[in-house]
């Protein structure tokens, strides 16, 4: 008896299958399309859509819902073909539209198309004023156009629609320091800080907005809020040892090269080929007198660019750093009354081309 009922249950259900397989309409079709897209199933989505649009050629959903799936699959020219043909249909610019509009300026953009891209950027805007992912679009295209006034007007009206974006902020505080490049006692530079400070605020722990705020007190002179920021940078992400050199940079600026000194070392230990942070420490050795690991650093550096640059032509600026080099290992050496070492750097960082290394010879290393 039970197996009479199951064969009775399983064989109805096969048949109806079918006939479902058979009659489904272009919105059963569409329903089972958007079941395949929330899985992940893009292939199997776009299956289902060519039948829906087989069956009504007008159905502009099936259009959009077709573009979407092209899209997460990069393949950007079908993406736009089908979001042409389904605005084609609907022609009415409304609030739903603006995702297809944006998505239609991604795809564009894709193919280096940046006339179309820019124009349904528009397009999303006009039909949604307050859609600021396109405003922020809009506006780092206008940037590179030198729009600069554009630019920043776009993230204000991203801004005045959304006021707990932590990206529009930083976008409008990165952009305006691009621009104005403000001084720290400039108007701007409140007003940028003040923007840096509202992202912040919205993402406390977002490292990226620490960098890029301590890049903009960095190059504004405002030592103090770079150090600060560098502080918070070391609690978030303690392994990045460019976080220390920079500090260590920035304490070597205010004279305080012990703590520069340390900065330097934990660097080091991160990262024991750092050319800058050898350099750098070695001076700080040198300006508190220490010239034997004054001496060790700059020797480590000199070994390393001879041995990255061996029988390779020196550019201009490694040749500057090289003598440099020299030279202050040469004055270490001196201070140490090695002279027969100092001379013999001086000589090879005048050779090299550095102009002062001649008086350094001429003082310490001439009979004459």
């Amino acid at each position: 008896m039970s197996l009479r009922v199951i064969i009775l249950w399983v064989v109805p259900i096969w048949i109806c299958h079918g006939q479902i397989s058979a009659e489904m309409s272009p919105r059963e079709y569409f329903k089972f399309a958007s079941f395949r897209l929330e899985k992940g199933d893009h292939n199997g989505a776009i299956e289902y859509l060519n039948r829906s649009i087989e069956i009504d050629p007008s159905y502009g959903n099936a259009y959009l819902l077709r573009a979407e799936a092209f899209y997460n699959l990069e393949r950007y020219r079908e993406t736009v073909v089908d979001l042409e043909s389904a605005f084609k249909i609907e022609k009415e610019k409304n609030a739903f539209y603006s995702k297809y509009f944006l998505m239609a300026s991604r795809a564009y953009f894709k193919l280096d198309d940046v006339s179309k891209a820019f124009d349904f950027l528009n397009s999303t805007i006009e039909a949604a004023p307050d859609n600021s992912e396109a405003l922020q679009i809009r506006s780092e295209w206008k940037y590179k156009q030198r729009d600069y006034q554009g630019a920043i007007d776009d993230l204000d009206q991203a801004i005045y629609y959304v006021k707990n974006n932590a990206s529009l902020y930083m976008a409008r505080a990165t952009l305006a320091a691009s621009i104005y490049k403000p001084k720290a006692n400039d108007e701007r530079f409140v007003s940028v800080s003040k923007d840096f400070a509202n992202a912040i605020s919205l993402e406390p722990k977002n490292y990226d907005f620490y960098k890029k705020r301590s890049e903009f007190f960095r190059d504004a002179g405002a030592v103090e809020q770079t150090i600060s920021d560098y502080n918070t940078m070391v609690g978030l992400n303690p392994k990045d040892f460019t976080t220390y050199r920079n500090r260590g940079l920035l304490r070597m600026q205010l004279l305080e090269y012990s703590q520069a000194i340390d900065d330097f070392s934990i660097a080091l230990q991160m990262d024991p080929n750092d050319e800058l942070g050898l350099r750098y420490r070695g001076m700080c050795f040198h300006n508190l007198r220490n010239y034997n690991r004054a001496i060790s650093d700059f020797s480590k550096v000199i070994k390393k660019y001879q041995e990255d640059h061996n029988n390779k032509k020196l550019s201009d600026s490694d040749i500057i750093v090289l003598g440099e080099l020299f030279i202050m290992r040469g004055h270490s050496y001196q201070a140490l009354g090695y002279n027969q070492e100092a001379c013999s750097d001086f000589s090879r960082s005048f050779e090299m081309g550095t102009k002062k290394a001649y008086s350094y010879y001429r003082k310490f290393c001439s009979p004459y």
